[in-house]
């Protein structure tokens, strides 16, 4: 027997949801979560062996809790399969769920049949694209990323202000000043259009955007250390600070 849970704030999802998975022979609808943080809590009571997100019901959690949320998520993946279950989707929303260790990727126009070979699927540990989901991230490919608006030191403290430092941690583990840091992040909220910090880190997760780039800055390990900020031995040499005075 599949045990599945469901992640939603939306009741229509979780009726039509357990309508179809109870029709469905070998697969068992376990428990209901309303926002990210309770992933944990539901895989603790109910050890279901898959977890449907659906994405868009979701609220952004804040930006204290994202850094929590995506190491939530990657404990979890270790041993739950989880689906994403989304309105809309491009190539960067699918590195971003993959990344998080995502099995299956489906829209919400994934028809019954489907959506249960999609959990029978991650179930034993493959992965499940939805074709509809392949088709429109393969159409939307070619949409400006964040990426391709933000340089590399823009990028770097973007993913710094992901983890919830503060501007005079991201100068002593950039090694850069305060005011550069600051300069940076200015530029940084206009080209994302958003009015703060916590705007713009909510906006990285909700629009799942280009997070490849910015999960491979690993300054998590350094920050807990801030006064001696050595990069680790097996950190890739093109992610290594170098000390500089100016941006």
């Amino acid at each position: 027997m599949v045990h599945v849970a469901l992640i939603t704030n939306a009741d229509l999802v979780v009726y039509g949801i357990q309508e179809i998975l109870t029709k469905a022979d070998g697969i068992l609808l376990v428990g209901t979560e309303h926002d990210l943080l309770g992933c944990g809590k539901l895989a603790q009571q109910k050890s279901p062996h898959v977890i449907i997100v659906d994405a868009q019901s979701i609220a952004t959690p804040k930006a204290t809790q994202i850094k929590e949320t995506v190491e939530n998520f990657k404990q979890l993946s270790e041993r739950i399969s989880f689906i994403s279950l989304t309105d809309w989707t491009n190539e960067s929303r699918f590195e971003f769920a993959r990344q998080l260790g995502f099995k299956g990727f489906c829209l919400k126009t994934i028809s019954s049949d489907e959506l249960i070979e999609a959990v029978k699927t991650v179930a034993q540990g493959k992965t499940y694209i939805h074709a509809a989901y392949a088709e429109q991230s393969k159409e939307q490919g070619n949409g400006t990323s964040y990426s391709d608006l933000l340089g590399a030191r823009q990028q770097e403290i973007l993913s710094l202000l992901l983890y919830g430092h503060t501007n005079r941690e991201i100068a002593d583990i950039l090694f850069l000043s305060p005011e550069t840091v600051k300069s940076h992040i200015k530029v940084i909220l206009k080209k994302l259009k958003v009015r703060d910090r916590t705007q713009a880190v909510s906006l990285v997760f909700r629009e799942m955007v280009d997070y490849t780039s910015l999960q491979s800055l690993d300054y998590t390990a350094r920050a807990s250390n801030i006064s001696s900020p050595t990069p680790k031995s097996n950190e890739p040499p093109s992610y290594r600070p170098k000390r500089q005075s100016t941006s």
